[in-house]
């Protein structure tokens, strides 16, 4: 089925916990999504609002990133439907780590944008064609501007 979106506007959710040792991947995505071309939103459903300074400091908060507490896991697939993008940021020690979340995820049919080092989940991202894979050096071009997502299809 082809994605659809709004080029003015690409929601992503990121639901659950905010890791440790990923700082560096939310750096080079605020430093993208601050870029006034980037259609990307982000909110973020989760126990804490760690590196929300990381979007602070790039005036992010309240405009184009949001911090929401968790959501309880029957309201999960509800809330899934108002994204266009999932997005799963692993640190080093969990990329070979293919959790319940993902097929939850894909059991809803919402794309993911993963975001790690190469490794089995980066593989199982698209093998399944379940989403998008990025490395810490494709982050940047792609929050930049909407063309990363434009022709993305879910298998």
């Amino acid at each position: 089925m082809p994605f659809s979106y709004t080029p003015k506007r690409v929601r992503i959710a990121y639901i659950g916990e905010l890791y440790d040792h990923i700082g560096h991947y939310f750096e080079r995505i605020a430093s993208a999504m601050n870029d006034e071309n980037s259609p990307f939103y982000i909110d973020f459903y989760s126990r804490t609002d760690r590196y929300k300074e990381i979007f602070t400091q790039k005036s992010l908060i309240g405009t184009k990133v949001n911090y929401y507490p968790l959501i309880k896991s029957e309201m999960l697939f509800e809330k899934l439907k108002a994204y266009d993008f999932i997005l799963i940021i692993h640190p080093t020690f969990a990329k070979d780590y293919i959790s319940t979340k993902f097929y939850e995820i894909l059991y809803s049919r919402t794309p993911i944008i993963y975001v790690s080092e190469d490794g089995i989940t980066s593989n199982f991202i698209q093998d399944t064609k379940s989403g998008i894979y990025l490395d810490i050096d494709q982050i940047f071009d792609f929050f930049k501007t909407h063309s990363s997502v434009s022709n993305f299809n879910v298998s």
